[in-house]
């Protein structure tokens, strides 16, 4: 299509731009809309939850927040009206204007920002009260545009099907969007068997690689045609390589023409070229193809869309009655680890084989444990053992265990001197395929949440960890854990034996119920075993501290 100049008059640029003071009252109306939506989860939340035996809403502190919140946004509307009130002859007043957007972005920006603190850690966990978050820019601009137009049909499975014709381009997209906790699927049995009668190689492994068969019109929407009509595809991204740019028709015009033909329960078909193909993204924007133009864009939308929001309210939890006697008994803050221990082997998660000894008293002459041991102090003096010192792993024999607690009360007794010893713990060593930790704690503001991560030393390398507000059901423990990066490791990679992920779910739903105890300060297992899948969980060491 051939291109046009247009001339303007004298004063034409600047009549042409004061259009956009109408643009501006819209920027303007939408500020004040999220400050509201923002004020509201904020106000029915403090109106809901109560710390300290009252209602957060009571709290004059947070009282002072919602009157500014309160003032900014209403001052900032009045100020919109004005402006759109006497633009309505004709076009708003570029001092008005000027003034509404200001002040409404600046309301909302407020409230949004203060909201977040009433919600405290809930406010965190954005995803919990219906909100996305985006990592980058572009994120911000393609998944609203996507997931406003794009759902996945109910009956379509939860995985994304990737076919590319550039294998390197192809591969570097699996990798962010596996990256995101997306499933990746490969060619059905059934499709690869129908496509390969065709002579349409398909590459091997879960990246449908059509580079060998050529681009060609018939085979790009052949290909395409049956992978959006099989059940098995839960939606189709399209890795278009250097054709996109110097043969879109190739490539590109049989994605559109697939599209128009599907049947209306089709998987839903996405498209990114690679390299960057202007033509090419407007011809699938026409063809109502969503394309992308950034790769950490693509996958975080993709991830978005495989995983609804889903707003869901805490469970309604009660703790079991030996749960809460457990939690009674004794004087101390902090519970030993022999007694939290028994708290969270109340709640479902077991602990290694043990005894506990009095702490004067001489190794007995039969142990009924099987070597290698563990030997621990218990007191509630040594919240951090082995910070202390104060843990002996893997002894072998009985010289060696007797060798070991000498050590570690001379080592306990150098970091906290004069600590009170009230026994000494011995367990069979435990093994596994990794270690996680959960930790329970009570925020004065938003309540209880829970922290999921990898254990041991890894959750203070990496930081790589989920949170929820708790209690919590199953389902919710499932998504923590898939957040969670380093649990991939557990999760079947790269052929590797597969951990209890669905026992490790469990266990932190049962722990989150905790949270409903006013006794429970702090709560911890680190590490707790992840053992092969259907053996379980393992709780390796313990803390709670209790208010």
């Amino acid at each position: 299509m051939p291109k046009e100049n247009v001339l303007l008059g004298p004063g034409g640029f600047k009549k042409q731009i004061s259009g956009f003071n109408v643009e501006r009252l819209g920027n303007s109306a939408r500020a004040v809309a999220v400050g509201r939506h923002a004020f509201n989860l904020a106000r029915e939340h403090a109106l809901t939850l109560k710390q300290f035996g009252r209602a957060l809403c009571e709290f004059q502190g947070l009282q002072w927040k919602f009157a500014e919140m309160e003032l900014r946004l209403e001052s900032a509307q009045l100020l919109l009206m004005r402006a759109a009130v006497n633009g309505m002859d004709g076009l708003p007043d570029p001092h008005e204007t000027a003034l509404a957007k200001l002040a409404c972005n600046e309301a909302g920006f407020l409230a949004a920002n203060e909201a977040v603190q009433v919600l405290g850690g809930l406010g965190f966990s954005l995803e919990s009260i219906g909100i996305r978050q985006a990592e980058s820019l572009d994120t911000l601009m393609d998944a609203p545009r996507l997931l406003s137009k794009m759902r996945l049909p109910a009956h379509r499975p939860r995985r994304l099907t990737v076919l590319t014709t550039t294998g390197g381009g192809g591969a570097m997209l699996v990798d962010q969007i596996s990256a995101r906790g997306v499933e990746i699927a490969g060619c059905s049995a059934p499709t690869r068997e129908a496509l390969t009668a065709q002579n349409i190689p398909l590459g091997h492994g879960k990246l449908v690689d059509v580079t060998l068969a050529g681009t060609k019109y018939d085979t790009m929407k052949e290909v395409v045609s049956r992978l959006i009509a099989d059940p098995e595809t839960g939606a189709l991204l399209v890795t278009i390589g250097s054709s996109a740019q110097f043969n879109p028709e190739l490539a590109v015009t049989p994605i559109i023409d697939a599209v128009a033909e599907a049947p209306r329960d089709a998987a839903p078909v996405l498209a990114f070229p690679l390299p960057h193909a202007p033509e090419s993204l407007d011809l699938l924007a026409a063809g109502g193809v969503p394309a992308f133009r950034n790769v950490e864009a693509c996958a975080e939308t993709i991830a978005m869309l495989m995983r609804p929001v889903k707003v869901t309210a805490p469970p309604d939890v009660t703790l079991q009655a030996v749960t809460a006697t457990l939690l009674d008994q004794g004087p101390e803050n902090t519970l030993n680890e022999d007694r939290a221990g028994a708290v969270f082997e109340s709640l479902g998660t077991p602990r290694p084989r043990q005894i506990v000894l009095p702490p004067e008293d001489a190794l007995p002459e039969t142990l009924d444990l099987r070597f290698p041991l563990v030997a621990k102090p218990v007191s509630s003096d040594l919240p951090h053992k082995t910070e202390a010192g104060a843990i002996r792993l893997g002894l072998a024999d009985r010289a060696a265990l007797e060798e070991a607690i000498a050590a570690m009360r001379a080592s306990a007794e150098a970091h906290a001197p004069g600590y009170r010893l009230e026994a000494i713990l011995l367990q069979e060593m435990a093994t596994g395929l990794g270690e996680a930790l959960v930790g329970l704690t009570r925020d004065p503001l938003a309540g209880p949440m829970l922290t999921l991560g990898m254990g041991g030393v890894m959750t203070e390398i990496y930081r790589d960890t989920s949170v929820r507000p708790a209690p919590l059901d199953v389902e919710t423990a499932r998504e923590m854990i898939r957040e969670v990066k380093g649990f991939m490791l557990l999760d079947g990679f790269r052929g590797a034996l597969r951990g209890d992920l669905e026992a490790l779910a469990q266990g932190v739903a049962a722990i989150s119920a905790l949270a409903t105890s006013d006794r429970v300060a702090e709560a911890e297992i680190n590490p707790l075993l992840v053992r092969p899948e259907g053996q379980g969980i393992v709780l390796l060491d313990a803390l709670i501290r209790r208010q």
